[in-house]
């Protein structure tokens, strides 16, 4: 169950200003957006940004796993980010 900003400040834990609380919306914001626009991904590319992102697997490591080249990774996961920045765009 989601707290308000009220039982926060009863428990002490109040943010430093209101800047920091609206970053904190903002960004929380952008996370959510990020999440909803990975769930679209096709299940390869999904599995491509887990590994890379995620798993912090190397290109290389990708690549062997997957049987094709480090630039064919290369050229798949610039494909995919330019797809997520297209999605995600609205949040500069």
């Amino acid at each position: 169950m989601p707290l308000s900003l009220d039982q926060l400040a009863e428990e002490g834990c109040e943010p430093a200003d209101n800047a920091d609380l609206e970053q904190i919306i903002q960004d929380k914001i952008l996370l959510e957006a990020l999440f909803t626009a990975l769930e679209t991904l096709a299940d390869d590319e999904r599995v491509l940004m887990d590994s890379l992102f995620y798993k912090s697997k190397s290109e290389r490591q990708v690549a062997d796993e997957l049987g094709i080249s480090q630039f064919g990774v290369n050229k798949r996961k610039h494909k995919v980010l330019e797809k997520l920045y297209e999605m995600l765009k609205d949040f500069k």
